[in-house]
């Protein structure tokens, strides 16, 4: 088979959640496969594939779990297993070390997956945080402000770094702030006195609006 009909069985297989233990052991295969004509994405759609399958067994997860420790792969590893209702420790600091590598993607994909996860302990936080002040990819940044907004933090010092990236370089960025504190419904003083400010300065309609 070629690898674009390997590709579009297994979406087929995984929007179907066709999860009997023969579709699992031949999925499990391919992104098992050393085989060079099993190129890493051919690996990704298996595995997303998995990660719909809803019920999956021992060796399926084994199989998963294999892949978090690949750079190319394990994002997707741990976006599966969460979707699994596998997430553990080590599917978690699997993504908080992804939200640091100097590849732009692999940053922004594991901050969607951790907005997916309903983490929302102090250490996740605090990784979204610096992210949203921190990282040099405004899409990324982005991600991090959805990702907080998805579990509904609004501990103090979130509430801070949320105020902090008010004035954000960039526009998409501030909007996607401006949602946050419309959807927590923030009533402190301080962030009532930072979207007055906003309101009165910055120049993107959208964003004072």
């Amino acid at each position: 088979f070629s690898d674009e009909l390997r590709m579009a069985f297994m979406r087929i297989l995984g929007a179907f959640q066709a999860n009997d233990d023969l579709t699992q052991k031949a999925i499990c295969d391919v992104i098992s496969s050393y085989n060079w004509r099993s190129t890493w994405y051919v690996k990704i759609v298996g595995i997303r594939a998995l990660g719909l399958m809803g019920n999956v067994n021992e060796n399926t997860l084994v199989a998963l779990r294999s892949k978090l420790t690949s750079r190319n792969l394990g994002t997707y590893a741990a976006d599966a297993l969460n979707r699994l209702g596998a997430l553990d420790d080590s599917v978690l600091n699997v993504l908080l070390t992804a939200c640091d590598d100097t590849v732009v993607w692999i940053r922004k994909r594991a901050v969607k997956i951790l907005g997916a996860t309903i983490v929302k302990n102090e250490k996740v936080l605090c990784i979204l945080r610096k992210i949203v002040l921190k990282d040099s990819d405004e899409e990324v940044r982005v991600c991090a402000v959805e990702a907080i907004t998805k579990l509904g933090a609004k501990d103090p010092l979130t509430l801070k770094a949320m105020r902090q990236a008010l004035v954000d370089k960039d526009v998409y960025v501030r909007r996607h702030v401006v949602f946050f504190f419309s959807t927590m419904k923030a009533r402190d003083s301080l962030t009532i006195e930072a979207l007055h400010r906003v309101l009165l300065t910055d120049k993107d309609e959208a964003v004072r609006s």
